[in-house]
């Protein structure tokens, strides 16, 4: 019987006693020699129960000395999310009487819905002090990235937190046009009350010099979901931010989304970027919807107007009301011309007048205008139409 601070296990196995002996044992790698004189090699059965953690498992012990070098290792195999029962990974390394170990492993396990592969190693004294680590390796597009955290227990129940830190990734079509996420941290949760994957982002440009196209800046939520088999992870970034309107003057400011799946996130969708929002200039106010496409390149307009109307005014024989109306558009691009206004505008006089002969009002009679300008900038264009004639400068 062998008894340390993280098992006890009942242990059989040879002692050669002559060189003549024939039996064969596993040694510290794990892999079966010839026993010399002096040697000898004991193993537990399967299923020693074995804590590892906090981690209670059954795994197999080896002690041993064979060509002159002593060897005590194990083998376990951790469960170590509570979710996904075929998530676990099988450990091996070395242990000391006094309780130290050091175990390393691989496996390919579910975490928060996302299929992972991992890295773990479990080193310490004691059954409360061994620290169970771990590193996931994840890809999301065209970045790879190393997860790290630790396993823990719980109020005996089993804990996963892992975190990574991304520099730079490119968003959507990249190069002269693409947006940029900057010092995004990932974070893994799966506990039996708290499960997700999500990413705090800066989104920004690669260089603010160049065009409206370059000028989006948000912060926010990118948050991933379980994929369909052998497919990409799914995520959908949601952030607030501002697209700079350099030649108007002024942000559009609101809300930023991008994402490669369908609206519940249940399966892939093309990539798409929108920025929606509402732009404020000279009193007016624009709700603005922009879809940009994978190439980084997009075009959007947006309206306001309204029309005011008088009462009817009654000069016993006549009588009559008027109305003024406009539209302002603003139309965004992240090409020439960037960015534009433009506006119409109309105004009406209705009369009627009595008819004496008849005893009766005549029919409604309409007078009316219309005027219109539109201002393009970068490069500067400016264009002004009275009653279907335009001049522009």
């Amino acid at each position: 019987m062998f008894s340390q601070g993280v098992f006890g296990a009942s242990v059989s196995g040879p002692i050669a006693l002559t060189a003549s002996c024939t039996d064969k044992a596993v040694d510290s790698r794990g892999k079966p020699v010839r026993l010399a004189r002096g040697d000898y090699a004991f193993a537990s059965g399967d299923g020693t129960a074995v804590t590892v953690g906090g981690f209670q498992q059954s795994g197999n012990v080896y002690l041993g000395r064979i060509g002159g070098v002593s060897h005590a290792t194990m083998q376990t195999t951790l469960k170590l999310t509570p979710r996904a029962m075929a998530s676990t990974t099988t450990v091996w390394g070395t242990f000391t009487p006094s309780g130290e170990i050091d175990l390393k492993g691989t496996g390919t396990m579910e975490l928060a819905g996302i299929p992972l592969d991992v890295d773990v190693t479990a080193k310490g004294v004691g059954t409360g002090d061994v620290k169970v680590r771990g590193v996931a390796n994840f890809g999301w597009l065209s970045s790879k990235l190393s997860l790290n955290g630790e396993f823990t227990i719980k109020d005996k129940v089993q804990h996963v937190t892992l975190e990574a830190r991304l520099q730079k990734q490119t968003v959507g079509g990249g190069g002269k046009w693409g947006f940029y996420v900057r010092d995004a941290k990932f974070r893994l949760i799966d506990t039996p009350t708290e499960t997700g994957f999500t990413a705090d982002v800066h989104l920004g440009s690669d260089d603010p010099d160049i065009g409206l196209g370059r000028q989006i800046l948000a912060d926010g939520l990118v948050t991933f979901f379980r994929p369909a088999a052998g497919a990409d992870p799914l995520y959908h970034g949601s952030l607030r931010g501002n697209l700079d309107m350099k030649p108007l003057g002024g942000t559009i400011d609101g809300s930023v989304d991008f994402s490669n799946c369908d609206e519940s996130c249940t399966s892939a969708s093309p990539f798409e970027f929108r920025l929606r929002g509402n732009y404020s200039r000279l009193g007016f106010t624009f709700g603005v919807n922009v879809l940009v496409g994978d190439d980084g390149r997009f075009a959007a307009a947006a309206s306001t107007g309204r029309e005011l109307c008088t009462g009817t005014v009654d000069l016993a024989v006549v009588r009559g009301h008027a109305c003024i109306s406009y539209t302002i558009t603003l139309t965004v691009a992240s090409s020439d011309p960037y960015a534009s206004l433009s506006a119409k505008a109309s105004a009406n006089i209705s009369v009627q007048y009595f008819k004496f002969w008849t005893w009766s009002w005549s029919d409604w009679n309409e007078i009316g205008v219309g005027v219109g300008a539109s201002v393009q900038l970068d490069p500067l264009k400016l264009c002004v139409s009275i009653v279907g004639h335009d001049v522009c400068v």
